[in-house]
């Protein structure tokens, strides 16, 4: 469900990251090849969110999780309003 832009920018880090760690079972491998802990990440995004200077308005502090979640949700309510069969493309 990527956009052929973005696709091909996937495919491009692919071949680079490949060349660096050819044996690699991480697409997003840390300096070591290894997968990134979930409070590295969860950290960074924190980071870069502070730099924002976007306000919370309600609830918690956002997630990359809700990133994730929304942009799941506003695909299939796009499905739907495109009369595409759900069941189909969920797979």
């Amino acid at each position: 469900m990527m956009s052929h832009d973005v696709l091909n920018l996937c495919r491009i880090y692919h071949n680079k990251v490949n060349s660096i760690f050819p044996k690699r079972t991480h697409f997003f491998p840390n300096n070591i090849c290894n997968q990134y802990s979930k409070s590295f990440l969860d950290l960074t995004f924190h980071e870069i969110w502070d730099k924002t200077g976007i306000s919370v308005v309600s609830g918690n502090s956002p997630r990359v999780h809700d990133f994730r979640h929304g942009f799941s949700v506003r695909r299939l309510n796009l499905w739907v309003e495109e009369g595409k069969d759900i069941q189909a493309y969920l797979p």
